[in-house]
This record gives C-alpha cells, structure tokens and sequence, in this order.
C-alpha cells in the first residue's frame, strides 16, 4: 500500500500527539478526584 500525503494528515497527527500527551498527563496524576473516569472516558473505544 502507497503513501498518500493529504492535507489532512498533519492534523490528525498534531491531534493524536495531543490526546496521547492529556492521557499520559492524566494518568501521572490519576490520584486527583475524576483522574480516573476522565482516563477511562479518553482511552474508551467509542
């Protein structure tokens, strides 16, 4: 399968670096009231 650069491809990557970089944030501090369930509602697969 062939690479196809799109514009939207730095998007979605600058979007999914920023989502992992909040789950890992979140996760180091998962003892603060609602760490947890907002982990949980992040990494859900919806």
């Amino acid at each position: 399968m062939i690479w196809q650069h799109t514009p939207y491809n730095a998007p979605l990557c600058i979007s999914t670096g920023l989502s992992v970089a909040l789950a890992v944030y979140i996760w180091n501090r998962r003892h603060s009231p609602g760490a947890l369930q907002l982990f949980a509602v992040m990494v859900a697969d919806g």
